[in-house]
């Protein structure tokens, strides 16, 4: 008996490990702001554990309640009979009275004494992994700082919530639960395509032959190193002496040198150099080439991600359509060579060649729009006109909005009235995020922007904001672009900031009268207006952190204070009702808009003002660009500009009041052809201002009595002869 048990053990030592392994990643959560990456990191994972040969891998993203607990409950089938059952998870968690809980996509989480009900318990993921044999492995990427656990209403003073996960006490043997911060600390997600802790488990779990115990202290060194010592991942367990290995040794290692390490560490290095390309057929080849490493799905995420995008050939109205002709396909070793960036495509009809233009940042190569093609934008059309330093812009539409805020708003300032119609009467373009350091730093190399290279703080560079720039080194940006694009770029006026920061709205902020933690990037543990308290972020955030508002801009609420053209008025008396800048006043000091993230929730309403001095450079402040768009037709140039075939214009004529009677302002009138259409905006704003009328003029204005169209001044125009034209 005892000679057949041992054959028996024998035979079972000789066969491989069964290992399996659950990999769940949260990051679109229904009321939290998106994690970008447990996400990537779940698919990389994935890939990590089917290529070092495990025989089940289960990969799930974006779980609600019952999709979590379904995905636990049917793992613990199929680890009944592993030797080796490992879950990872990626996204929030919460702890609780000593007890943590990983939180699925759709937990709401109003009152403490709901944890238990919307969330499932570390203890439960502990459970189901009980029936594996050698090594019950969790890893969790869940110390994340959670937005859910500030919001949380306590029921009972007793009840005690944390930051970040608690202590664990581990009830079974033969398991490990790995944390990517200590008890207590919260996680970084880091720059770059995964966090921190996931790309350092990428790094050493792999490796043939390395006991499990000695991998996860390489995972820990390499976090600490990568975050400057500000997270540091910490282990609970009771493994006994026996050595374990998620990658066999010896044999096993000396099969993963000839397979799939290789091909591993070439994928890895061709996606450096591939991973920001906007050429399809690069990341084509790169997926046909490295079709069995984890850097494929990010390629093909990109991919998708460049096919949704809308490209739309705009052109002049009336014009016949044009195909773009599509890029020419790269040779075969375009990925292979790598590791140069690869040369832009040819695209017929560009906007650099003044034909069609694709309206559209990721369009082909970024260069200056042709007239034609400037003149075709609409609303919310974006574009960028060089390929490194230049913002992406997107089209704001004309249109009158109400500036300042009401008497009985919350929080309101007197320097934020009296309130006063304004007009943009024409369109303009607005960046769409903040100036961030990446095109900052692209400006100095270029040799502009006087060379100075902002301190971020600790925050982080590239796709944050540019913080520590005066108004004069906002300006000094500006004229760089200016002068790059030859075009017209330039602070906004302040009134432009806040006409788009509203983006048609009259509230308090854009999306409401309250704000939370989770729409902005502010002092997040103080409250406005009844709202709940949320997350101090301390630090500025990537710029498209945050939802977009109507017109498509992002955070003109908050993460930095934004420099405007104007100076500073302490109210509103006198200001200008045309959306130009306010060049009087005190103008040793300029007005900034917006709050940032060390402000008070009052102060990032879209009616907040503030002002500095013009050589201050200050670490909560920042900036983003105008660009001033060709007219249509300017109505005091045409005997220089493009005269309208047409014999009919539609104009805005402004009136004053003066004596009891109306006048007509002396001011250009703002017209287009008859056969073209005002955006309904503008057409809104003439019909309810008693400002402003929309006209059809019969005949050419240049002709008609009483203009004056020299180069450089204003038109006069007379009464518009009511016989002749008509009221609209």
């Amino acid at each position: 008996m005892a000679t057949l048990s041992a054959l028996v053990l024998g035979l079972g030592c000789a066969h491989a490990d069964k290992r399996v392994a659950l990999v769940i990643g949260n990051s679109h959560y229904q009321k939290a702001p998106v994690l970008p990456n447990p996400e990537r990191d779940a698919a990389a994972m994935g890939d990590l554990f089917r290529r070092v040969g495990f025989d089940r891998v289960d990969v799930k993203t974006d779980l609600d309640q019952a999709g979590l607990r379904r995905a636990l409950r049917e793992f613990s089938e199929i680890a009944t009979d592993a030797d080796i059952a490992v879950v990872y998870y990626a996204g929030h968690g919460i702890e609780m009275d000593g007890s943590n809980y990983l939180i699925p996509t759709d937990a709401i989480l109003k009152r403490d004494i709901d944890v238990v009900d919307e969330t499932v318990s570390l203890e439960r993921v502990g459970e189901i992994l009980e029936p594996a044999r050698r090594l019950r492995l969790i890893l969790l990427d869940a110390c994340r700082d959670n937005p859910f656990a500030s919001g949380i209403r306590r029921t009972s003073a007793r009840r005690s919530i944390g930051q970040g996960l608690g202590k664990v006490e581990i009830a079974a043997g033969d398991t490990l639960i790995a944390f990517a911060a200590k008890p207590g600390w919260t996680a970084e997600d880091g720059e770059g395509a995964n966090s921190p802790y996931t790309t350092a488990l990428l790094h050493s779990l792999a490796t043939p032959g390395l006991e499990i115990r000695m991998a996860m202290g390489r995972v820990r060194d390499e976090v600490l190193a990568a975050t400057a010592r500000r997270q540091e991942p910490t282990i609970f367990g009771s493994l006994g002496g026996a050595e374990i290995m998620l990658v066999p040794g010896k044999a096993g290692a000396a099969a993963a040198a000839t397979q799939p390490d290789v091909v591993w560490d070439a994928a890895e290095r061709a996606w450096a150099a591939a991973k920001d390309t906007k050429n399809v057929a690069v990341l084509e080849d790169f997926v046909r080439r490295y079709g069995d490493s984890f850097y494929t799905t990010l390629a093909r995420a990109r991919i998708d991600e460049l096919k949704k995008v809308q490209v739309a050939t705009v052109m002049a109205p009336g014009s016949p359509a044009i195909t773009p002709v599509a890029p020419a396909k790269p040779p075969p070793a375009a990925v292979q060579a790598a590791l140069t960036p690869p040369v832009p495509p040819v695209v017929a009809a560009s906007p650099c060649t003044g034909g069609a233009m694709t309206a559209s940042h990721s369009s082909g190569v970024p260069c200056p729009l042709s007239e034609t093609a400037e003149r075709a934008l609409k609303p919310k059309d974006v574009f960028r006109e060089c390929d490194s330093g230049c913002p992406e812009m997107v089209v704001v539409p004309p249109g009158s909005f109400t500036m300042g805020s009401p008497a009985d708003e919350e929080g309101r300032f007197g320097s934020e009235g009296p309130q006063h119609l304004v007009t943009m009467a024409r369109r303009f373009a607005v960046g769409r995020f903040a100036v961030t350091f990446e095109e900052w730093d692209a400006c100095v190399a270029d040799r502009g922007c006087g060379g100075y290279r902002p301190p971020d703080e600790g925050f982080g560079r590239g796709r944050r904001p540019a913080i520590n720039v005066s108004w004069e080194d906002a300006k000094r940006y500006a004229q760089w672009l200016s002068k790059k694009t030859g075009k017209e770029y330039r602070l906004l006026t302040e009134a432009e900031w806040e006409y788009s920061a509203r983006a048609g709205t009259a509230t308090p902020f854009w999306w409401g009268s309250e704000v939370s933690s989770n729409q902005a990037n502010y002092k997040g543990t103080l409250t406005y207006n009844g709202g709940v308290k949320g997350r101090f972020w301390n630090k500025t955030l990537p710029v498209d952190s945050f939802a977009a508002n109507p017109f498509g801009l992002h955070q003109g609420t908050g993460n930095v204070s934004e420099w405007t053209e104007d100076c500073w008025n302490g109210s509103y008396g006198g200001a200008p009702q045309d959306g130009s800048a306010w060049m009087s006043g005190d103008c040793s000091v300029e007005v900034r808009r917006g709050g940032s993230w060390d402000d008070d929730p009052r102060d990032v309403r879209s009616a907040h003002r503030d002002r500095t001095t013009t050589t201050i450079r200050f670490y909560v402040t920042g900036f983003r660009v105008a660009r001033t768009l060709t007219r249509w037709i300017r109505a005091s140039g045409l005997e220089r500009a493009r005269r309208p075939t047409v014999p009919q214009l539609h104009c805005i004529f402004s009136f004053t009041q003066k004596g009891g009677a109306r006048r007509l302002a002396r001011k250009p009138p703002f017209c287009i052809p008859a056969g073209w259409k005002f955006p309904p905006s503008v057409v809104a704003a003439a019909r309810h201002s008693p400002d402003l009328r929309l006209v059809l003029w019969r005949g050419r204005p240049q002709a008609s009595s009483g203009w004056k169209m020299r180069a450089g001044q204003a038109p006069q125009p007379p009464e518009p002869d009511r016989t002749a034209g008509r009221a609209v």
